[in-house]
Parts: C-alpha cells; sequence; structure tokens
C-alpha cells in the first residue's frame, strides 16, 4: 500500500486554431504591469521634423523602438551613428544599433506624427514612453482653438452619459468615468446630473470645495490640461545628455514632489530619501505661527494634477488651526517647472487664504512655513553639505552626481526663502526608556536663535560661505528651507519658491601657468600671472582668487559660448601691502553660472624681511580630527619648510619630537632636488639630515607620529616638535629654528574606542528554521582614566531586514548570565505608526544600556530570530546592518557598525511544483499532405524538492485538447523511441531539484501531430500535472 504525502495539481490551458486558408507564428502572450508613466515631448526642429529625445538608448547595443505613428526612416539611414537598421513594412517598428555619444533622437512622418506611446526594447529590458505633442504643433488662431475647444466640451459631455450607463463593465470604462467626472466638473456643465452621479461624487474621496474648483477652472482656461494619472512625470534633456524627470510622488501628500535624474547609461538617480509614508518621508513641509514652535502639514492629498507645457502642478487644500475658536482654510497650488536656460526645476508653493469670517478680518493670518529634504543622493546618506556661494544656497556632491538647492540670485525674487540650512536627518534619541531610537530632524534643528533668551532664529544664509567651502560632514544629511511670518489678507495669495539642480558634475578647468615665487620681499606685491580655463557647458565663468581664509575676489568674467573651448586668463597684480610678514595661501578657483566649482588651485608664498636669510617654518595636523582633542592612537602630521635666502651652504637639519609620539619610519619624507635619495639618520626621539643648498633654493620635510598611550593627561602644550637647522661643524649654535606644540590648552583625553562584532551561528538555513546570532559589544579604550575613556548612553541596533523574523535580543557578561534590567534595557521595537523608516525597516533589536561601558569592557550579544516564510525567495543572500552608537563625556558622538552576511536561506523541507512557464500555444496552422509535429518549445516546470535523503517523485502528466465538434487533437508525450498519448497519461520519474523542458531537442518532449485528415477548426482543452512524492 502506497501513501502519497503530497499532492499538487497544475491545469494548462492550451489553444489551436487550424485552417486550410492560413499559416501564422507562434502567439506570445505578455502582462503589462501598472507602472509610472514617463512623459517626453515631441517638438519640431529648425527643419521641421518631428523629433523626440529617448535618453535611454544605450549606445553600442540593439535596440528596437515600436511606436503608433510611421517612423521617418529616411532621416535615420542618413545617421551615420546608426547601423543594422531594419523596419516593418508600416515603418511602426524600427531596430538598430546605436553608436553615437550623444542622446539618440527619433523622427517621425510630420503628417502623421499625434499623441502616442512609444516601446523601446534594449538588453532585455523594455521601457515605454508617453509621447506629447509641445507648443510647436499648436500653433494655430485663436478662434480654431476656440472651436476645438467647443468640440472636446462636447465629447466630455457624451463621454460622461456613455459612462454612467457602463461603470461596472470594465476597469477602462470605470477610469473613463473618473475622467469625466473631472471634465464635467471643470466645464460646469448646466446638464442635470442622474441621482446615480450625484451619489458617485458625494461618496468620491477627492472631493473638492469650491474654492478649490475655482482654481482649477481658471488654469483650465488658461491652457492647463487635467490629467487622469496624477503620477505623471514630465521629462526634459539636459546638455549633460542626461534626463530630468518630475512630477508628485503621493496621491496622499501634496508637498512629496518627484524629480529623478537619467544618466547617460539609463541608470535612474534619486536625491533624497526615498520613504513616502510617516514621519520619516523624505520631504516634509511644516507650519508655524510662533518661532520654534512647528506644526508638520500633513494629510494634505493630490487632489488634481494639471499640466502646461513643461511645468506640471497639484492642488489641495487644508486648514490652519489658529485657536481654539478660529481655523484658517487655505486652497494650495504646488508647481514644479523646467528651466530650460539652466536645467533648474523651479519648486513653487502658493497658498491661498480662503476662510469667510462672518465680520471682517478679526484674525489675520500671520504664518510662517518651512520645508525639510532628507536627502540621499545617489542611495548615500552621508555627505559634505557645501556652499555654492554669493548666497546661492547649498550644494550635494556623490561623484559623479550632484543636487544643488538654490535660491534666486539677490534683488531678483521676493520668494526665496528667508532662511535656509543643513544638519542631520535623524537624531538619537537618548531619552530613558524603549522607543524608536531615533527621532526625525524638526526646523529648530535647523534653524537656532543665537541668543540665549530666544528671539530671531538663523540659519546659514547670515553666514554664506566662501563657494565651495564645506558647512559641514554629516552621516545623514538633510537641508531646510524657511520662509518668514507674513500676513495674509482674505483671498490673497502667498508665493514661496526655490530651485533644485540635479545633474551629472560638470566642473570647469582652471589652470596657473605662472610660478608663485615661493617667498617675496615685504612690499612687493605679485605680479603678472595667466592661466587657462575652460567648461564642457554653455555658460558664463567666474574666476576667482583668495589670500588666506579672506573673501575670493572675482577678477574676470568670461563668457563660454562653445563646449570645450579653452579661455587664457591673466592678472596684471595682486596688491599685498595689507599682507604681514609669514606663510600665506593663494587660491584660485572659477565657477560657472550654473554653480559648477573647479577644483582649486593653492599655492604657499611667505613674505620675509630684507634681513631674512633663513625662512624656517613648521605646522601640525591631526588627521583623526581636531588638534584641541588629541587621544592616545591618533596620527599627527608634520611639515617643516626650509627657505635658503643667505648663500651656498652644507647644513644639517635635526628634528626632536616628543617623548609622547612614536615616529612612523615609513611616513618620513625629504623633497630636495639635489639629493633624490636622502639618507635620514634616526636615533631615539631625534632625526637628522645631512645635505646641502643653493641659494634661493627649497627643502620640505616632512613624517607621521602616532600619540602614545602614556600621554593621558598631559598637557598638549607639552608636546612639542623642536626642529633646528644648523651650518655644517657648527653644531652649537642653529641657524634657525622652530618649535610647534598642538595647542596652547586642553590635554590628552581618553577618547573611547568603541567596537561590536558578530555572527551567525548557523551554518544552513532553511525557511522557519530558528537563527540564533552572537557578537560581542566592548571598549578597547585605555584602562587608565575610565571616566574620560567612558561609552556613554550606549546603544546596539540589530534591524530586522527582509527575510528575517526578530524574537529577542540579550547582553550577557562575562559568565554568560544576562545583565540585569538595572543595567540594560533590551526589546524588539517598531516606529509607533507601523510605517516604513527612513532605513526601511518596520523592527528592530535594540540594547539600551543604562551603565557606561568602561575602557577594557566588553559584553556578549545575543539575537534570536527566524528564517521568514518565503525568505528562500530573497535574490541576495541577507546581510544584516548592525550598528552601536553613543558618546564620551563631552557629549562627542561615536558611531560604529558591522556587517553580518548569512548564507542563502533554502525552502524547507518540501515536495512541490514551484512554476511552470511558457503554454502550449500553437497559433493558427494550414493542413499539408504530410503529418505535421509542433514541439511545446516554450513549457517548462520546475520541481522543487528539500526533503532530505533521497527519494524519488512521479509526475503524472495527462491532457485532452478537442474542438467544437469533438474532435480530439493528438498530444503525444516522447522520451528516448517511447511514444505514449497525453490523454492515457504517462508518468516522469526523477529525484532532487529539477526542471523539465519539452521542446524538440528536450530529453523529454511534448508535441501535438496534424495529420491532413484532421477537421479544422478552434481547438483548447487542459494539461493536469499531478506530483507525488512516490517512486
Amino acid at each position: 500500500m502506497r501513501v502519497v504525502k503530497r499532492f499538487n495539481l497544475w491545469m494548462l490551458v492550451i489553444f489551436l486554431i487550424v485552417s486550410p486558408l492560413c499559416q501564422s507564428t507562434m502567439i506570445v502572450f505578455a502582462e503589462t504591469l501598472n507602472e509610472q508613466t514617463t512623459y517626453l515631448k515631441i517638438h519640431k526642429n529648425e527643419k521641421e521634423q518631428a523629433v523626440v529625445t529617448l535618453p535611454q538608448v544605450v549606445s553600442g547595443q540593439e535596440v528596437t523602438i515600436k511606436s503608433q505613428t510611421p517612423i521617418d526612416v529616411t532621416t535615420l539611414e542618413n545617421k551615420q551613428m546608426i547601423q543594422n537598421l531594419h523596419n516593418n513594412e508600416e515603418k511602426q517598428t524600427v531596430s538598430f544599433v546605436y553608436l553615437g555619444s550623444e542622446p539618440f533622437q527619433l523622427y517621425f512622418d510630420v503628417r502623421q506624427v499625434k499623441e502616442q506611446e512609444v516601446v523601446v526594447e534594449q538588453n532585455n529590458q523594455k521601457v515605454t514612453y508617453q509621447l506629447q505633442l509641445d507648443e510647436s504643433f499648436t500653433e494655430t488662431t485663436e478662434t480654431t482653438v476656440q472651436e476645438n475647444e467647443t468640440q472636446e466640451t462636447s465629447q466630455e459631455t457624451s463621454v460622461t452619459e456613455t459612462g454612467d450607463e457602463q461603470t461596472t463593465q470594465t476597469e477602462t470604462e470605470t477610469s473613463l468615468t473618473t475622467e469625466t467626472e473631472i471634465s464635467s466638473d471643470v466645464e460646469t456643465s448646466t446638464t442635470k446630473e442622474s441621482t446615480t452621479q450625484a451619489s458617485q461624487r458625494k461618496e468620491s474621496k477627492e472631493a473638492r470645495s469650491g474654492d478649490l474648483m475655482q482654481e482649477i477652472i481658471a488654469d483650465r482656461e488658461a491652457g492647463w490640461k487635467i490629467q487622469l494619472n496624477k503620477q505623471t512625470v514630465l521629462s526634459e534633456p539636459l546638455s549633460s545628455g542626461s534626463q530630468v524627470s518630475y512630477g508628485f510622488a503621493k496621491e496622499e501628500d501634496l508637498f512629496l514632489t518627484n524629480i529623478f535624474l537619467t544618466d547617460t547609461n539609463g541608470q535612474r538617480i534619486d536625491y533624497r530619501n526615498g520613504s513616502n509614508s510617516s514621519n520619516s518621508r523624505g520631504i516634509r513641509f511644516y507650519s508655524f505661527e510662533k518661532v520654534g514652535d512647528y506644526t508638520p502639514v500633513e494629510n494634505v492629498a493630490l487632489n488634481t494634477v494639471a499640466v502646461k507645457g513643461n511645468q506640471i502642478r497639484g492642488y489641495g487644500e487644508f486648514t490652519l488651526d489658529h485657536n481654539l475658536v478660529y481655523s484658517y482654510k487655505v486652497v494650495v497650488r504646488v508647481t514644479l517647472s523646467f528651466d530650460d536656460a539652466t536645467g533648474d526645476i523651479q519648486k513653487q508653493i502658493e497658498i491661498k487664504r480662503v476662510d469667510k469670517p462672518l465680520i471682517g478680518d478679526p484674525q489675520p493670518m500671520n504664518v510662517g512655513f518651512s520645508e525639510i529634504v532628507d536627502t540621499k543622493l545617489n542611495n548615500r546618506d552621508s555627505t559634505d553639505v557645501a556652499y555654492i556661494g554669493n548666497g546661492r544656497g547649498l550644494s550635494i556632491e556623490n561623484d559623479p552626481y550632484k543636487v544643488q538647492f538654490k535660491m534666486a540670485k539677490e534683488n531678483m525674487s521676493t520668494t526665496n526663502p528667508n532662511k535656509w540650512g543643513s544638519a542631520k536627518a535623524t537624531f538619537l534619541d537618548l531619552s530613558i526608556g524603549i522607543h524608536w531610537w531615533y527621532r526625525y530632524a524638526e526646523p529648530g534643528d535647523f534653524f537656532k536663535s543665537r541668543s540665549i533668551i530666544g528671539g530671531e532664529v538663523h540659519g546659514l544664509e547670515d553666514s554664506n560661505g566662501q563657494p565651495g567651502e564645506i558647512v559641514d560632514h554629516y552621516s545623514d544629511a538633510a537641508l531646510a528651507m524657511m520662509w518668514n511670518k507674513q500676513k495674509v489678507k482674505l483671498q490673497e495669495t502667498r508665493t514661496m519658491s526655490y530651485a533644485i539642480h540635479l545633474d551629472e558634475i560638470s566642473k570647469p578647468e582652471i589652470k596657473l601657468q605662472s610660478d608663485i615665487p615661493a617667498s617675496l620681499l615685504e612690499g612687493k606685491n605679485l605680479e603678472n600671472l595667466i592661466g587657462t580655463v575652460e567648461s564642457d557647458r554653455n555658460n558664463t565663468i567666474d574666476l576667482l582668487y583668495a589670500i588666506d581664509d579672506n573673501e575670493y575676489t572675482k577678477f574676470e568674467e568670461i563668457n563660454n559660448a562653445n563646449k570645450g573651448e579653452k579661455h587664457e586668463w591673466s592678472i596684471d597684480k595682486i596688491n599685498l601691502s595689507a599682507y604681514k610678514v609669514g606663510k600665506h595661501t593663494l587660491t584660485f578657483m572659477a565657477q560657472d553660472s550654473d554653480g559648477n566649482i573647479s577644483e582649486k588651485i593653492t599655492r604657499t608664498f611667505r613674505i620675509v624681511s630684507k634681513d631674512t636669510k633663513y625662512v624656517f617654518d613648521s605646522t601640525v595636523t591631526n588627521t583623526n580630527g581636531l588638534l584641541s582633542k588629541v587621544h592616545p592612537g591618533d596620527r599627527l602630521h608634520y611639515e617643516i619648510y626650509l627657505e635658503n635666502r643667505g648663500k651656498n651652504i652644507y647644513f644639517r637639519w635635526e628634528n626632536e619630537f616628543s617623548k609622547y609620539l612614536t615616529l612612523d619610519e615609513k611616513s618620513v619624507h625629504i623633497q630636495n632636488k639635489r639629493d633624490p635619495k636622502p639618507n635620514v639618520q634616526i636615533k631615539g626621539q631625534t632625526l637628522t639630515y645631512d645635505s646641502a643648498m643653493a641659494l634661493n633654493e627649497v627643502i620640505t620635510f616632512s613624517f607621521d607620529a602616532i600619540v602614545k598611550d602614556d600621554s593621558l593627561g598631559v598637557k598638549l602644550a607639552s608636546i612639542i616638535n623642536k626642529a633646528s637647522f644648523y651650518e655644517k661643524d657648527s653644531y652649537n649654535k642653529p641657524l634657525v629654528k622652530s618649535e610647534i606644540s598642538l595647542a596652547n590648552e586642553g590635554t590628552v583625553t581618553n577618547f573611547p574606542k568603541a567596537y561590536i562584532d558578530g555572527q551567525l551561528l548557523n551554518k544552513e538555513i532553511k525557511e522557519d528554521d530558528e537563527l540564533i546570532f552572537e557578537g560581542k559589544i566592548g571598549n578597547s579604550a585605555i584602562a587608565k582614566d575610565t571616566d574620560s575613556g567612558a561609552w556613554k548612553q550606549a546603544q546596539y541596533l540589530f534591524p530586522e531586514e527582509e527575510g528575517l523574523e526578530l524574537e529577542e535580543i540579550q547582553i550577557l557578561d562575562k559568565n554568560n548570565q544576562p545583565l540585569p534590567d538595572s543595567q540594560v534595557e533590551c526589546a524588539i521595537i517598531s516606529e509607533d505608526d507601523g510605517q516604513q523608516t527612513k532605513k526601511n525597516y518596520h523592527r528592530m533589536a535594540m540594547a539600551r544600556f543604562k551603565k557606561d561601558i568602561l575602557p577594557q569592557e566588553e559584553y556578549r550579544i545575543r539575537v534570536k530570530a527566524k528564517a521568514a516564510k518565503d525568505s528562500s525567495k530573497l535574490k541576495e543572500p541577507i546581510v544584516v546592518q548592525t550598528s552601536a552608537f553613543g558618546t564620551d563625556k563631552t557629549e562627542e558622538d561615536i558611531e560604529v557598525v558591522k556587517e553580518i552576511k548569512m548564507p542563502k536561506i533554502q525552502p524547507k523541507e518540501m515536495l512541490t511544483i514551484a512554476d511552470v512557464t511558457g503554454e502550449l500555444n500553437f497559433g493558427e496552422w494550414t493542413l499539408k499532405r504530410e503529418v505535421q509535429k509542433k514541439y511545446a518549445e516554450d513549457l517548462s516546470i520546475k520541481i522543487q524538492d528539500t526533503r532530505v535523503g533521497s527519494n524519488e517523485w512521479t509526475l503524472q502528466v495527462s491532457g485532452e485538447i478537442k474542438n467544437d465538434s469533438g474532435d480530439l487533437l493528438p498530444l503525444f508525450f516522447e522520451e528516448g523511441k517511447q511514444k505514449q498519448s497525453l490523454e492515457d497519461g504517462i508518468v516522469i520519474s526523477h529525484k532532487g531539484m529539477k526542471e523539465l523542458t519539452f521542446g524538440e531537442k528536450s530529453e523529454q518532449k511534448i508535441y501535438a501531430e496534424l495529420s491532413p485528415t484532421m477537421n479544422k477548426g478552434h481547438y483548447q482543452g487542459t494539461i493536469s500535472w499531478n506530483l507525488m512524492d512516490v517512486p
């Protein structure tokens, strides 16, 4: 007796049409997913050709393009960069290989072109674009436009009536009803509505107030076109060859706009955190009546979307609570528009007050607003934020991309933010108790008062830095704009705006061709400096220089009319009368009209007095941080400069470094053109070098030193490097010497050296398996000064990555016993509203230490989890990004990260049909005199067997195909020389994982057999698959 442990039944529908008259290829069915539509514009060029730029066509690869109107094949044939061009008879499908470097342009027959869909297939990927005609196709007379609008109104009314009758039939007809409801509202048709229509509108989630409707109607009369798809995206080509796209991200949030780049390789680049829900969403809007008291403006639905040219506009409405008695009602228009000259996307927010007080305006609206953008340029949170300069805003780069938050030039816009700034996007919440581990930035994190007692707040706009100057480095950067409080009367509109520039980096290149003298006598100037500048963009370029930390001086402006053209520049004189004797730095830079900044050219020179014979000085930097905060293990970098203005001389350089430092001997470097292989003697704490130098020659020395552990508590002023310069054989009295200490104040402090580690104990994983992660968390700082070396407010985080289900976290002591609750809190936590966080985590295991982790202390971490159902279907192995945070006693941040990589999760023990792909669709056949065979080339079945052991399984296959008259289509299974009818059923036996195919060259074959005596007709039927875990 055999017991069937598992049974799976699959049914496959088969179609076949037999005809004596025609013959066609196999029909292939495909499912089209509902994706966000990308819109492109067709325009007329100077030759009156209809052309559109398709940015995602990759050079060097075969591409197929399918359109709905004829393509201008003749024009494509004349393009040298197009090879292997083929087209169908209707000229609506073309295939070719494009070899150009510029974005590909597709041409249409201008007489038949219309708004349509175009499908681009390349590299096994398919992209659909919605093409629209731009204004160059609509330059008609005013009378014609009015006639067309009248016809359109009539058509819309008729569609409305038809739509109401057919609402329940298909999804397409339902969407038409939605469109006609908008049309009917906008056109304010006098047609009497039916009861069904009225109830539908009343129940609509997108109900509009009369005030909002008036704005939509006015815009429609001004040429704006209502869009059925609220996530419509407009796209425009940039001079870099990339394409910028813009629209709205989510129907539930009007202020959440979407701007992204498609580069020349077809890659999508976003500039903000992609979270579109909860407190972590990438763009957040706030209002305030009192500075410091900010209220998020939430749940403002994207009611309607309209398009006009290269502008897209969203509409919404909300109320602002003034007090317990009164609220302001406003309607909002958010508009994104493309600037052809700069490539900027202008974001404009218009807030119109529409509340209707009973008498006058007893509660004047005096409200300010702020917008926060959580940046994530090309998926990177960590970045430097820099000034654009000249009051223009802020910039972020992630090579090879950049995003700029730009304000209009001074005196050119009254809608600019009054304040703008940068800060961290998230802040650790170190308060007592288990809760979500961070809070999201609010306007108060960017804009603060300079007075202890409060008052007006400020951002970075007042201390606007030099072009390219770094504001700060953030592990998770966010930018914010603020518009001050402003009185808005009834029916008045307040407009606020700024611009986003997202593109590939294109820096102008400046070169200095003159030699800058190493030293200048006091009273002399820098004279006759020359160089070049070039840019691959058409714009103007400002040339700037600065001395030391002073502001940049613009010395020339160049109009770069031709891309790549090299321009010469010159400076007759730079006056140095204001600068004292000593070391100075001269910096050159170029900045184009788009805010792009060149790499800086920096030269050092020294101003010396007439009686100076030898210029000798030293500098030191802490490569791990600030010189005012030095810790054991820090690396110090020393540079020493020697210039001979006295005479030709044989000399000895002697350097004595502090006993609290350890020299890195491999880092010693001497630059002396007379001595390419200098011989440096190192003895104890002293370096010695003997050589010769001529008059006016320069030699530089550099080396690194590591701060020793026994320097803890030592004053920074006492850690001194002494460098001396002697004439040969006169070593008692140096010609010149230089001493440099680390700082005037402070001591070497014991900074915590935090670390974490972790690994998965399971060697192999299957779905539903219990998983054990074990790791360590500790502090390897020196155990000398436990107070200064303590890791305070430590938190350990283990996120629930996709494929895991967290169950428990424990912190254990050295005896493998859990720490008491008085020392650590452990819990599995989730965000309060249950939405995704900025890291896309729903849940997280967290351990919050209530005690300090002292130097040389270490604890064990144990996390229990389960491999989730269907986790074996993940394409990549799971990688868990564990992290730990905290501070030292001065509240300096500490952060450590550790990746834990897991093996690929296998399915749990089971025997099942994982997938059946393809279908038996033999198309239309013409009967012939001989017998014909048609194989199931596209049919395959995957058997998934994760059982322990080597048990076999059997797959029973049967099928019957008939036409309407009951005639059978013979269907056979063939393996080797054996042939069986599927009508009787066949059995296939195997073991383990297996994918079976049934084509002509496969081990097993399934085919239909057509004889000349068959009756014509439409044949269809099913194939049944029965899998059992018995041999």
